[in-house]
């Protein structure tokens, strides 16, 4: 099986990160689903509910 490649902007806006769900959903609900997903970001901030940075790394 050939390994799915999918690929984010230079600058990545996380207000679009629906739309990168959406995606990831779609393929893994497919019919041909991956047997793994491995996303790699440059730099990544995930805020919480809380307002709280959890992951913010080069």
């Amino acid at each position: 099986m050939q390994p799915f490649q999918f690929e984010l902007p230079e600058t990545f806006d996380f207000n679009s990160a629906e739309s990168v769900y959406k995606k990831l959903k779609s393929l893994i609900n497919g019919d041909n689903p991956p047997s793994s997903i491995s996303i790699d970001f440059k730099h990544v901030k995930i805020i919480n509910s809380a307002g709280a940075a959890v992951v913010d790394r080069l």
